[in-house]
């Protein structure tokens, strides 16, 4: 994968990120399609259901959406009334709108267009406030993160590399926006928690690599 990619959108369904892949490759974007083995998540200690990500340029992100969402225009016409979405109410549509990096480019349209015909169309200018509110509020911090901040002193101090990973997540766990800036996830106070759980992570660890090897423990 080349340094400079980062994660444009993830899916659950392969499918779906093909049909996006394939958009791009007709277009001539660079991009690269990842699969993603499950992972420890650290907040829960289980293990996360397999992904698959689509890894762009930044720079390329508004294109990119611009493309999927011409893309999902030339479909709406042709989608059946037993299509999901036409279930949801007035409300749900626009959290599906509102909330458009956690969906397809065609449900955020397809959206759009069901409640135009219920009346409630979204001017372009109230789009656009919408998108931008979005931004705004994806770049907050996420929540403190203090069961997992205790979780990592614990691991730390008993010397397993458990505790180093949580440090690493806490300190520089990374977000992409939908405009493709990349923000720090966690608060200050969070980050200066997960360098101190990896400095006694690693500290730990080479004590109890120590002992073991002198046959002390």
């Amino acid at each position: 994968m080349e340094a400079n990619l980062i994660t444009y959108q993830t899916f659950d369904d392969p499918a779906l990120a093909e049909d996006v892949a394939n958009t791009l490759k007709q277009n001539d974007v660079h991009y690269e399609l990842k699969s993603f083995a499950p992972k420890i998540d650290v907040a829960t200690m289980t293990s996360a259901p397999l992904r698959y990500a689509i890894m762009a340029y930044g720079d390329d992100f508004n294109r990119i959406n611009k493309l999927l969402e011409e893309s999902a225009a030339n479909d709406i016409e042709k989608i059946g009334k037993d299509y999901y979405l036409f279930a949801f109410t007035n409300e749900e549509l626009l959290d599906v709108i509102e909330k458009a990096d956690e969906w397809s480019a065609f449900d955020v349209m397809l959206a759009q267009k069901i409640l135009k015909d219920k009346g409630q169309e979204i001017s372009m200018e109230k789009m656009e406030n919408i998108q931008q509110e979005r931004i705004e509020e994806l770049k907050k911090t996420e929540p403190s993160q203090k069961n997992v901040i205790i979780a990592g002193y614990v691991f730390a101090f008993l010397g397993g590399l458990i505790g180093v990973f949580i440090g690493q997540y806490l300190a520089g766990y990374r977000k992409t926006l939908p405009n493709g800036e990349v923000v720090l996830a966690h608060s200050d106070s969070d980050r200066r928690h997960g360098k101190y759980i990896m400095t006694l992570g690693t500290v730990m660890l080479l004590v109890v690599c120590f002992l073991k090897l002198t046959h002390r423990i």
